[in-house]
């Protein structure tokens, strides 16, 4: 969906047909058990571009109900749950080889 600042982007006119579709993704990845770690705070464009280049972050404001959001503060991520790693050239050869082999089955 692009994250929480492209969400902020758009118009309000595109509001209703995000939300709806941020329900139906949500229910699709808790019926697949895919429930990832979750951010410890949503950071605006101010603190991404603050991060990039080394600055201090604002301090975070807590929305809701203040027990839950210090928790969702305490529990949340500082990173991704994806991992992304870089393949050795050998590596990379392997899964070449592999796919050109399951490519050559399948015709």
């Amino acid at each position: 969906m692009g994250g929480w600042v492209n969400f902020c982007k758009g118009e309000e006119k595109d509001f209703e047909f995000k939300r709806l579709r941020f329900i139906e993704s949500y229910k699709t990845i808790r019926k697949r058990g895919d429930v990832a770690d979750y951010p410890r705070r949503l950071m605006g464009i101010s603190n991404q571009q603050n991060a990039m280049n080394g600055f201090k972050l604002a301090q975070p404001r807590l929305v809701g109900d203040p027990d839950r959001a210090i928790a969702v503060l305490s529990n949340g991520s500082d990173g991704s749950s994806l991992r992304v790693i870089t393949l050795s050239e050998q590596g990379a050869q392997m899964i070449k080889d592999k796919a050109a082999g399951i490519f050559k089955l399948a015709m």
